[in-house]
């Protein structure tokens, strides 16, 4: 059985590696529907460019609206093909740290529905995020707040999802794999995806 000390390296390594390849798998999301949609997509570390994301959208709004699912189409199927790969063998540290990491990207909707509840309060003032729900939601004519409770509720129902299956040590293990996460991030959008994808 390895040391606590090695399953706990294994953790930061594996969610270190998982969060940009999950990052992007998303974009890669985005860049193919783009293609499809007839777009000329540049791919880069945490983006693609060079689609019309506001009215008239390019005059192809489905098409538009595709492109923006896409990505957190993708990052949804990641989330769930490594939880269920982790239920299967939990010796699967990567598809564990898969299952944690992908996830994370949907913290913009919650930071979205909680800047618009300060805007009703009238605490803050309006601003014009461009997130790809906020995107997809004017690109199909619908409110954004509708999708961005549909993204805010996936991370929460991940982790709790993996939270209530891990041992008695679970708190120390998500410690770990959110320094992981939060590092391969860090190092993604920073030197290493801008370097392989400026």
């Amino acid at each position: 059985m390895p040391s606590r000390t090695r399953v706990l390296g294994t953790l930061f390594l594996s969610a270190l590696v998982m969060a940009p390849i999950a990052a992007l798998l998303h974009e890669l999301g985005h860049w193919i529907v783009a293609k499809a949609a007839g777009f000329q997509p540049i791919l880069h570390a945490y983006a693609v460019s060079e689609i019309p994301d506001a009215a008239p959208f390019g005059g192809n709004p489905s098409g538009v609206a595709a492109v923006a699912l896409a990505g957190p189409t993708v990052t949804l199927l990641l989330t769930a093909v490594g939880y269920l790969l982790w239920r299967q063998d939990s010796s699967r540290s990567w598809a564990l740290a898969l299952a944690f990491a992908a996830p994370t990207r949907f913290i913009i909707n919650a930071l979205f529905l909680l800047g618009s509840m300060l805007v009703v309060l009238g605490v803050a003032e309006r601003s014009n995020p461009n997130f790809d729900e906020v995107i997809a939601a004017s690109a199909l004519g619908i409110p954004a707040v509708s999708l961005a409770i549909i993204g805010a509720l996936v991370l929460p129902l991940a982790w709790w999802s993996i939270i209530r299956r891990l041992n008695q040590n679970r708190w120390v293990d998500i410690a770990f794999l959110a320094a992981g996460t939060v590092v391969g991030m860090a190092l993604w959008l920073g030197p290493v995806g801008n370097s392989l994808l400026p």
